[in-house]
């Protein structure tokens, strides 16, 4: 039994940081994304080309784009994975054009994810992940309160030195002893702020 769980820690090792490393190809673009970007934590009403997404294992919902393709896969040892994709971005090489991660706080810290100690860090303070020979540096870039959830939110680089065309972004949010970690690209910001601002957890 021990040994099971610790080949499928090294399997989450990789699946935890592959929302943080760019191991695929970026997804084929397609019309840029414009507007006023939402910030609003509090969560609305069902808006008009919005569905409403209900993940009942983990207690949350939100609402996404409705022409998203929704796909929903389980790790075990309770990490599950949703990716949302657009129809000209359907082919699994490419990444989702957004993925979510739940996985227990703990078995995250055991992986170098430990939401407290990034939730604790300086605001613009960056640190190496390292995953199957891959390296990506995460940068928190504040702290944020979403429906009343301890977030903060982050972006990721290549550690190149080089500013990336269409960066990595996104959050994590702590929702009791999990926490659900969101990313996309930073294109799409406007996309994840209108979900964040219609996320609810129910204890």
């Amino acid at each position: 039994k021990m040994l099971f769980i610790a080949i499928l820690i090294i399997i989450l090792g990789a699946s935890g940081v592959l929302i943080l490393i760019k191991s695929k190809s970026s997804a084929p673009k397609n019309s840029q994304q414009t507007g006023k970007t939402i910030h609003s934590a509090q969560p609305k009403a069902q808006q008009p080309g919005l569905t409403k997404y209900i993940n009942k294992e983990n207690k949350f919902t939100l609402q996404y784009p409705e022409e998203l393709k929704v796909t929903e896969k389980s790790v075990g040892l309770g990490v599950s994975t949703v990716e949302l994709r657009s129809e000209v971005n359907l082919n699994e090489e490419y990444l989702a054009d957004i993925q979510m991660m739940t996985i227990p706080k703990y078995l995250a810290k055991t992986i170098g994810q430990d939401f407290d100690e990034y939730y604790n860090m300086s605001d613009n303070t960056s640190k190496t992940i390292t995953a199957e020979d891959q390296s990506r540096v995460i940068t928190k870039v504040k702290n944020r309160t979403i429906n009343n959830n301890r977030a903060f939110e982050f972006k990721s680089s290549d550690g190149s030195g080089q500013e990336e065309e269409n960066p990595t972004i996104g959050v994590y949010i702590e929702i009791g002893d999990k926490i659900i970690i969101i990313s996309t690209q930073e294109d799409n910001r406007e996309e994840l702020e209108e979900m964040l601002s219609n996320f609810q957890y129910t204890p």
